[in-house]
């Protein structure tokens, strides 16, 4: 299953994206910045598009579930380092995809997703700059839904990132989630994984 966002690298190491299909320009990604982790290699997962397609393919939802904080006010990655803002962030409540990294495929469903109280992640070691998104996720019955968790379960996934779009003319910060990823390396600084279960 793909997700709306696909992106390719081309041969002179620039990024071609399309979002449902259609082109998409003036991408901010998170630089490479040094040596990458080869986690596809690391939890065994081919390194051929249409076997990692195969993989992606859902056979129902699994019991697996993640609760994580999707952004804050604190500085990102992205290029610029600008900070979300996420009272300027729309988002649907539930039915985002979740996908493994952000290679293009889905491995589950966003069934929460709201601006966060500080109480519900007391007791946890969660640190928040100003106002948050926090959300929860159910992994599909996939093999890369089950090759995802492994990597949580390693500590090789400790964070997630999100995918927003914004028109040209408003400022970074602000937009509108299309898709969380768990990622090996966090979006904004205190977006992670807070708990995994099943």
């Amino acid at each position: 299953m793909k997700s709306p966002v696909q992106v390719e690298l081309q041969p002179n190491g620039a990024h071609k994206a399309s979002l449902l299909g259609l082109p998409v320009s003036n991408i901010e990604i998170v630089p490479d910045d040094g040596v990458v982790f080869d986690w596809l290699e690391a939890l065994s997962i081919p390194k051929d598009w249409d076997r990692i397609a195969a993989m992606a393919v859902p056979h129902g939802m699994s019991p697996r579930r993640l609760q994580y904080i999707a952004c804050d006010h604190s500085e990102t990655t992205l290029q610029g380092k600008f900070k979300f803002q996420p009272e300027r962030i729309t988002f649907v409540p539930n039915g985002l995809p979740l996908t493994l990294g952000h290679l293009g495929y889905v491995i589950g469903a966003c069934e929460l997703l709201h601006r966060g109280d500080p109480r519900e992640i007391a007791g946890t070691s969660a640190q928040v700059e100003g106002a948050f998104i926090v959300g929860e996720a159910r992994l599909f019955n996939s093999d890369l839904a089950a090759a995802a968790w492994r990597g949580i379960q390693e500590g090789i996934f400790k964070f997630v990132s999100m995918i927003v779009i914004r028109p040209s003319q408003e400022a970074a910060g602000g937009g509108e989630i299309i898709e969380i990823g768990v990622t090996d390396s966090p979006g904004c600084h205190n977006a992670k994984i807070l708990k995994a279960w099943e």
